[in-house]
């Protein structure tokens, strides 16, 4: 199997948190996508060693992204759990839960992305892309 195959649950849930949020603020741009995902990639780095980042915190729209961003990444890595509230019952949906270092590598591949795409296609490369395949 390919990254993507395998970690498919991780860069989908992701990105659709992302698509969501640029269709809210279709002002978003690329960089401010890229500074979330740098920012992620120290945190989790960090988080694998035992330690605290101490990497700044975004400021601004990035920072907005962050928090809907993390939410998501840190469901996978079991320190939020995803919950559904079905006719005021709330079911917890299973995750495969993903260590540090395989959210590390799954952020690293988005960044990547966002690199390629906006070198390819400007300062909306990126979210343009994907916004083909996740409404």
């Amino acid at each position: 199997m390919s990254f993507e195959e395998d970690y498919e649950d991780v860069l989908l849930s992701i990105e659709s948190a992302i698509m969501g949020f640029y269709q809210a603020d279709p002002s978003l741009i690329d960089t401010e996508v890229d500074t979330v995902f740098t920012w992620l990639v120290k945190y989790y780095q960090a988080k694998s060693q035992g330690r605290k980042s101490s990497y700044p915190q975004p400021k601004g729209t990035s920072a907005n992204l962050l928090l809907k961003v993390q939410e998501i990444c840190d469901i996978f890595v079991g320190e939020n759990s995803l919950i559904v509230n079905q006719e005021k019952g709330e079911i917890q949906l299973p995750v495969k839960i993903r260590t540090y270092s395989e959210m590390v590598e799954c952020l690293q591949r988005l960044k990547s992305s966002v690199k390629l795409w906006t070198k390819k296609d400007g300062r909306q490369g990126y979210l343009n892309f994907v916004s083909r395949f996740i409404k």
